[in-house]
């Protein structure tokens, strides 16, 4: 891995007799350059990024009984990359490249009805306009023979020059011999341009009531836009906003002279034109990652958050999560691989006018990666000694069990776990230093953490938490 990332921002405001102006323009480009070798399986990936962005806005004085803030902001993104990987007997490679614009315009208004209410209102539209331009080659060795054995075993190795050790014919379908081995080299691809325009309008409102100086009572309902984007995938070339419809009610409170904390949430969310992106075969049968808009879901819940200062010394915290997330519609289409339907737990149909592919149907299935309940519990401990403090940390999380991949397979499911984690801090009152032993995972819990299928073999592989992890680590402020 080489990659090279580098940034910078700045803020610059300016106060008039109305209010402030402030200025934020920001800049950030990167180079990418990574090879990876998995079950012995190589891949490579070289990128190129450029992001800059403006936003200007205006906060007002208050007129009467309203504050205000209104603005403008622009985004700008160029990524331009290529990809290789050598999977056996096949070779694939893609190059890519897509642009991004991002214009949107925003105010806000909050009216002081008294000392104690608030009403908050908020809108911004947003409008994205996005180009793609990409190609996808795919190079297989087919034997035409009883027996090869003079073909190499993994011909698509990389040379010093990034090309493939194997011939590549000159155009898609074409076929070229591979020495006097008896195998050839068979082409297949496409290319791929395509533009994405998108827009839409977003609001938020919102109540606020003080009823103590320090307890705050607030409900709100908003609305999010997540942008389309696009897909290197024959017959999925792109995938469009999804949106969501978010209503919160709560409260935030301090009492025993700040010493605890306690804040409430109830929430309902709702998702439309639902965004997951997976590997997966495209409507031509070839393995690609890509994103689909898939259909709906609701994640409703709550959450409990208590910290509490026991001594000076002495802190203790806690959140409770509580969380109902089901996929009201999840339905899609993949093609059968092999003749076999696709790899997956939901339900599946013959698609009407196709031979080739099937209706996936995953409606009513809990989302993934969603645990039912999330507990966490910690507790800090300070101890001065002379000019200098220990700190000691020790912080536990439950998580319910869920499904940690959308295919709803029995190897995607992961049991209901704890982890706990510790840390000792020492470090000068003054904090210009911090000397730290820690240890993540006491329990060496080795849970599942995340899967992927491999649809082309029909191979599920899956990533298990870190093991029982110690070490010492130093830091300084300058």
């Amino acid at each position: 891995m080489n990659n090279k990332l580098y940034g910078v921002n700045a803020e610059i405001n300016y106060d008039t007799s109305l209010g402030r102006l402030t200025l934020i323009p920001a800049w950030r480009p990167s180079t990418i350059s990574d090879l990876n070798d998995a079950a012995g399986f190589l891949s490579g990936t070289r990128e190129d990024d450029e992001q800059y962005s403006a936003e200007l806005r205006f906060t007002g004085k208050r007129i009467s009984i309203f504050d205000y803030t209104f603005g403008l902001l622009y985004f700008h993104q160029r990524q331009k990359g290529v990809f290789g990987a050598a999977l056996g007997a096949i070779g694939a490679f893609s190059s890519y490249s897509d642009d991004t614009d991002s214009y949107a315009g925003f105010a806000r208004v909050t009216a002081h009805l008294t000392d104690q209410l608030r009403l908050v209102g908020g809108v911004r539209y947003t409008s994205d306009q996005k180009s793609f331009n990409g190609s996808v080659t795919d190079l297989v060795v087919l034997c035409v023979r009883a027996a090869c054995p003079a073909a190499p075993v993994v011909p698509f190795s990389f040379t010093a020059n990034g090309q493939t050790a194997v011939p590549v014919p000159p155009a898609a379908g074409a076929i070229e011999p591979i020495g006097a081995t008896g195998a050839l080299s068979f082409r297949t691809g496409f290319a791929q341009q395509t533009n994405l325009d998108t827009d839409r309008a977003t609001y938020r409102g919102a109540v606020e009531y003080d009823v103590l100086p320090r307890s705050l009572l607030y409900a709100s309902i908003e609305t999010g836009y997540r942008s389309g984007g696009f897909n290197l995938a024959v017959g999925i070339p792109t995938y469009l906003p999804e949106y969501i419809t978010a209503y919160t009610i709560g409260a935030k409170n301090r009492f025993l002279d700040n010493r605890l904390e306690l804040n409430l949430e109830g929430f309902v969310w709702k998702y439309r034109n639902q965004q997951i992106a997976h590997l997966g075969l495209d409507l031509a049968g070839n393995n690609a990652d890509f994103t689909q808009n898939v259909g709906r879901s609701t994640n409703q819940g709550g959450e409990v958050e208590v910290r509490y200062l026991l001594t000076p010394d002495t802190v203790l915290t806690s959140n409770i999560q509580y969380l109902d997330a089901t996929y009201d519609q999840f339905t899609y289409q993949a093609p059968a691989s092999g003749g076999l339907p696709p790899f997956t737990g939901c339900r599946t149909s013959a698609a009407a006018n196709s031979t080739t592919l099937v209706n996936v149907n995953c409606s009513g299935e809990p989302s993934f990666q969603s645990p039912k309940w999330t507990l966490n519990f910690g507790v800090q401990q300070t101890v001065h000694v002379s000019t200098y403090k220990v700190v000691g940390n020790v912080d536990t999380q439950y998580l319910y069990s869920r499904f940690v991949g959308f295919e709803y397979q029995p190897a995607e499911y992961a049991p209901s776990v704890w982890q706990t984690n510790a840390q000792l801090t020492l470090t000068p009152d003054y904090g210009k230093w911090a000397l730290s032993l820690f240890a993540v995972n006491l329990e060496n819990n080795r849970y599942l953490v995340h899967a992927v299928v491999n649809t082309t073999a029909n191979v599920l592989t899956s990533t298990n938490a870190n093991p029982r992890t110690y070490g010492i680590r130093a830091s300084m402020k300058f």
